[in-house]
């Protein structure tokens, strides 16, 4: 006799954390913007947006990129059939926010879509965002913070009549960040036991070394050993 092997075990669902919650819950918001974005074009008169281009909404670190919350890219998928897709990526450590900002992160990449189907540019290449994308995002419902730094008018968040409609109209799942990615922090401890290393020339590199380990020899500039020094 045969017995048959489970193919599926309620107790298999414990070993795995989904980010299919978070995911759908974006996709959700990036329709909602979408809905915003033709309310905009009615209310403002605008020119009607024509985007055939369809966006896959990524979760991924956000590695150098400090200050950032969110990008799109305007090229980065394709499908089998050779269809080109959009990005736009959320940082996977940031996910632990309030619903209503990530929310409010998806409308404002959304805007960069949006200018970027109308030919608009909106964004220098060094992150700085320009006058055009602060009137788009205001479209949308979008407070924009006074350009201080090099993020120009980047600074957005919701305001109160956005974040009413967000809450009331949108509806948020909170559990659907249930999920989010620790940022490792540098060890500052070992910083201070980095012990420096100079030459004899003037326009050589300093060198460190951590711990008992001594740095030997010549300097391949100067010929000159190399000494520790305070």
């Amino acid at each position: 006799m045969t017995t048959a092997i489970p193919t599926h075990d309620a107790t298999c669902e414990t070993t795995v954390a989904s980010l299919i919650p978070a995911l759908e819950e974006l996709e959700r918001a990036l329709r909602f913007a979408d809905t915003l974005i033709e309310e905009a074009n009615d209310r403002m008169g605008l020119v009607p947006t024509v985007d055939t281009k369809r966006v896959v909404p990524m979760i991924q670190t956000k590695g150098k990129r400090t200050r950032c919350l969110a990008w799109f890219h305007p090229e980065h998928w394709s499908t089998q059939g050779g269809e080109m897709c959009q990005e736009i990526n959320f940082c996977a450590e940031h996910l632990d926010r309030d619903p209503v900002d990530i929310v409010a992160t998806v409308i404002h990449e959304k805007v960069h879509k949006w200018c970027h189907s109308l030919g608009i540019k909106d964004c220098a290449e060094s992150g700085r965002h320009n006058k055009a994308f602060k009137s788009y995002a205001e479209y949308l419902g979008l407070e924009v913070a006074p350009a201080t730094d090099g993020y120009g008018f980047g600074y957005t968040k919701p305001t109160p009549q956005l974040m009413k409609r967000i809450q009331t109209e949108f509806k948020p799942d909170a559990l659907a960040f249930n999920l989010f990615r620790l940022t490792r922090s540098k060890n500052k401890q070992q910083s201070k036991n980095l012990r420096k290393w100079a030459c004899g020339g003037s326009d050589c590199p300093t060198i460190y070394s951590r711990g008992p380990r001594d740095v030997v020899g010549e300097c391949h500039r100067c010929g000159e050993s190399w000494e520790e020094t305070d």
